[in-house]
């Protein structure tokens, strides 16, 4: 494989995992929010080698496949983007009751409009 291509991959590598980590980002995070989403970027370390997501969604939003197809659709939208991203940083996505029905390409534009307010790409 040549050194320029682009990995549209999921890691174990590329979650947030633990509570620390959730619970470090939520409180030292920028927040940044719009009507169906509210998002929190951290960077922790300069030399940190992957951008990490973590997903917080509400058992109150909606039944249990919607919530996944939710969670299915965040993932998707930050691995396809990941490589756009100017640095790396921990994400925390938090989804509102709106964003359950959106339109996926909503949902993108939506995340894709937060990360260039934070100067993320």
């Amino acid at each position: 494989m040549e050194p320029n291509t682009i990995k549209y991959t999921f890691t174990k590598k590329e979650r947030l995992h633990s509570a620390s980590e959730f619970k470090k980002v939520l409180q030292k995070g920028e927040v940044y929010s719009n009507e169906y989403l509210k998002v929190f970027l951290f960077t922790s370390d300069p030399n940190q080698r992957f951008s990490r997501l973590g997903l917080i969604v509400s058992h109150k939003l909606s039944n249990s496949v919607n919530r996944n197809r939710l969670k299915r659709r965040l993932r998707e939208i930050f691995r396809l983007n990941k490589h756009r991203l100017k640095r790396k940083v921990d994400i925390v996505i938090i989804p509102n009751r709106n964003s359950v029905f959106v339109d996926y390409h909503i949902l993108e534009n939506s995340i894709l409009k937060i990360l260039r307010d934070a100067d993320l790409i």
